[in-house]
């Protein structure tokens, strides 16, 4: 795929976001960093939580994990499949 990345699982379908998950919740004693982005929300305004809306994110849990393509996992909402 020409939009891969080297080390990074990229989550395009629901199959995938399954996957991805499943083996997420198995990981019960790692530490996840998440980071969101967001679009529609006024961060002056309003706070994070239940406003706007969450265009992707990324998942990392240390270099001993492999999602499939690598330990980072980006979830892209916003893309084909997306919005």
């Amino acid at each position: 795929d020409e939009r891969s990345v080297a080390g990074v699982t990229v989550v395009r379908t629901e199959e995938d976001a399954r996957r991805v998950l499943a083996q997420l919740m198995s990981l019960t004693e790692c530490v996840h960093a998440i980071d969101t982005e967001t679009t529609s929300l006024d961060i002056k305004k309003q706070g994070p939580v239940g406003n706007g809306e969450v265009i992707c994110l990324s998942i990392y849990c240390g270099p001993g994990h492999d999602f499939g393509n690598g330990p980072c996992v980006w979830v892209d909402n916003w893309g084909e499949r997306g919005k």
